[in-house]
């Protein structure tokens, strides 16, 4: 009877050892090929365009996100310090990040990291994403796909719908946040919308191909 117990309790716990070890494996492998898509990505637009150095995307997100706190826009990295964030840029003068945006773009020049460039955002927010995470297993049951349909659908109705990366980011964790996977397309995105309250552009008007919405200005009358 003792033997049986014992047996069953090590069952138990090789189930769960591996279970993790497979859980583990999944999400390196899809931080790997989602990683390694963007850069892919980003680097042939940056190398093809501007015959610049190749680019780290996650690297550069991070030293962003420094930046951030050196110009005390960000305390830290939790998601309520980004919440705080973009409902600053909304609804604060734009001269309290102004500087901080220009010297953005500056280091973004230096590396051919276009920040308005389709076939850039569509890798961070769409293509890449899908790609890696269509190769997971029970994909659709995965917190990655949950978050990466919500980005995907902020890409599609406007980058700054202020509606949908608050409720992006309120349904995130904090230790889903604190993965940069998860943080860096919301540190492009706060430089986005930073570009949006600074560098308006006309309306905007929806259109489809293959099955898919994007933006585009409307044509003047």
């Amino acid at each position: 009877m003792k033997t049986s117990k014992i047996f069953k309790k090590a069952t138990i716990y090789t189930f769960l050892y591996i279970s993790f070890v497979s859980c583990s494996a999944q999400t390196n492998n899809f931080e790997n090929d989602l990683k390694n898509c963007i850069n892919e990505e980003i680097n042939k637009y940056a190398s093809g365009i501007y015959q610049k150095e190749s680019i780290y995307f996650y690297v550069f997100a991070l030293d962003i996100e420094k930046k951030l706190m050196d110009s005390n826009l960000i305390k830290n990295n939790k998601k309520e310090d980004y919440i705080n964030l973009f409902d600053t840029i909304e609804k604060e003068k734009s001269n309290s990040y102004k500087a901080f945006f220009e010297e953005i773009l500056i280091m973004m020049e230096n590396k051919g990291f276009d920040l308005n460039s389709f076939v850039i955002n569509n890798a961070i927010y769409s293509k890449c994403p899908y790609d890696a995470i269509i190769k997971l297993k029970n994909y659709k049951s995965t917190s990655y796909y949950e978050y990466f349909s919500q980005l995907n659908s902020i890409m599609n109705n406007g980058f700054n719908n202020q509606e949908m990366i608050l409720n992006l980011l309120k349904s995130t964790n904090q230790k889903e946040f604190s993965n940069i996977y998860y943080r860096a397309p919301i540190i492009l995105l706060a430089i986005l919308n930073m570009d949006i309250k600074l560098n308006p552009t006309s309306e905007m008007k929806k259109f489809r191909v293959d099955d898919k919405t994007y933006l585009k200005p409307k044509e003047q009358e």
